[in-house]
């Protein structure tokens, strides 16, 4: 009867991981759900000695064992060697070609013949996308938290993430998740205030953290954002809706789509934040669609020093 071999003790998976930068420790790849590679193999050695070990994706660990990556040992162990001060995570979201591509913030569908601009609380806290080509969705977003720092950037469909030790950055395939416990300081306190108001199917925070960020590739052609932005005194959370908060209001602005992807709002005129403005925006910024009764310069409820 043959022995089984014993799993990979958890400590050993998490230094091999650390140690290749919590990505594939191939420096052309940039895959980041990582296997366990025995460089010294278990069948002669039957050890499970880090050293003689490497974090590799399961597709190069697939290329590894059929020979498909050309790599030596003296390769393999090089990788192990390379100095990774991990500051920035970066992965793509590839969204497959598809006909009449549309970008789903919240539930409501966008598409456009060019680039638009969504939302733009600032330059640092904003949602746009591009058509190029027939059949190419490409996003630009930048999410900021509350300390000015940059937490998730995507230009050209590659996102940038900045490791922050207070969240929690996952990639799964097809989707990209990034999550805040309830007390982050990242999050401005007036905003989590506000978001208990929101009308909702779920509670704020929900079992203790809020989604600061998902994107999923529902089909071809077709990405789902869901987010927060907070910029000084307003803020806006996309999720089964889309809801504008305000500082000096308690209550917030919400807009239903009946169903999801199935309002759609067709730009055919090219809107950048540098020229024509926003889709959406507050009373006093140059939007498509401002919402008047959200204006943060004359609000009916004073700045509370305890939400700062």
């Amino acid at each position: 009867m043959a022995n089984r071999r014993p799993k990979v003790p958890p400590a050993t998976k998490r230094v091999l991981i650390d140690e290749a930068g919590g990505k594939c420790a191939n420096p052309g790849c940039p895959n980041c759900l990582n296997e366990i590679h025995h460089i010294r193999e278990w069948h002669v050695y039957k050890t499970h000695d880090e050293r003689h070990m490497i974090s590799v994706c399961a597709a190069c660990h697939d290329a590894i064992h059929r020979g498909e990556l050309d790599v030596t040992d003296e390769t393999l162990y090089s990788w192990k060697q390379i100095s990774r001060n991990v500051k920035y995570i970066y992965t793509n979201l590839w969204v497959e070609p598809g006909s009449h591509p549309q970008l789903w913030f919240g539930t409501f569908a966008f598409q456009s013949e060019s680039k638009i601009s969504i939302i733009e609380l600032s330059p640092k806290n904003r949602v746009s996308f591009e058509i190029r080509g027939p059949d190419l969705l490409i996003l630009d977003l930048c999410l900021t938290g509350k300390d000015g720092v940059s937490l998730i950037e995507a230009r050209n469909n590659t996102i940038t993430h900045k490791i922050h030790p207070d969240l929690y950055f996952k990639i799964i395939p097809g989707q990209v998740l990034l999550v805040a416990p309830e007390k982050s300081p990242v999050i401005p306190r007036w905003v989590v205030n506000r978001m208990r108001h929101i009308p909702a199917r779920k509670k704020y925070p929900e079992e203790g953290y809020f989604v600061l960020f998902h994107a999923v590739v529902i089909r071809p052609g077709v990405a789902r954002i869901s987010t927060i932005l907070t910029e000084d005194d307003r803020a806006i959370v996309a999720d089964y809706a889309l809801h504008f908060l305000c500082r000096t209001h308690k209550s917030p602005l919400t807009l239903f789509a009946k169903e999801e992807g199935k309002t759609i709002f067709n730009i055919k005129n090219n809107i950048g934040w540098n020229d024509k403005g926003t889709i959406f925006g507050f009373a006093d910024e140059n939007a498509i669609y401002p919402f008047k009764v959200l204006d943060p310069s004359s609000g009916p409820v004073p700045y509370d020093p305890d939400e700062d």
